[in-house]
């Protein structure tokens, strides 16, 4: 944990941003002497950080609207919560929030200074059947050419890339091309 949370320390600092105090459950205790360049500021028993409790909330709505909209819902991987929890994360952080500090810039653009391209970082549906194609310098051999995979949202890189799950390796991996076809059966 505190290596991630030292992770997102330095993406607020890269853009600019000094964080200074982080409110954390009581969970989050352990942290507190691993943390020196952030004062972990934990909740006693039973008491709880509402802000963050209501984006747990909204993030979790969100993930079941997406749930609800798949074909194979039964069922979900472990990877494919966890994806499915970046993508959420990645789309609400894409547009600007009502109730933020800017109504004309997002989170991700506020922090990051890069601006969401909807264009490349939304070529397919969460969730979505594709066939990968996997970046071959020989071409010319007898390997499968594309990969059957469910499209988990995108990389986050600038050029588009897109987390795919593989359904022969049950494998996460990020292709650049695809190509998407139906749902089978």
């Amino acid at each position: 944990l505190s290596d991630k949370l030292q992770t997102i320390l330095n993406l607020y600092r890269r853009g600019g941003y000094l964080i200074r105090t982080a409110l954390m459950d009581m969970e989050f205790k352990p942290l507190a002497d691993k943390m020196t360049d952030v004062n972990i500021n934990t909740t006693s028993a039973r008491e709880h950080v509402g802000d963050v409790e209501r984006c747990i909330r909204l993030i979790k709505d969100r993930c079941r609207s997406v749930i609800s909209d798949l074909p194979y819902r039964d069922f979900l991987p472990d990877q494919f919560v966890i994806h499915l929890l970046y993508f959420v994360a990645r789309m609400l952080n894409a547009v600007p929030n009502d109730n933020g500090v800017s109504s004309e810039y997002s989170p991700k653009e506020i922090v990051t200074g890069q601006k969401f391209d909807f264009e490349t970082q939304c070529k397919v549906k969460f969730g979505a059947y594709v066939e990968a194609h996997p970046d071959r310098d020989i071409t010319n051999d007898m390997k499968l050419r594309a990969e059957p995979c469910i499209a988990l949202g995108p990389t986050g890189n600038i050029q588009g890339g897109v987390n795919c799950y593989s359904l022969t390796t049950k494998k996460i991996l990020e292709r650049r091309s695809f190509t998407r076809l139906p749902m089978p059966d």
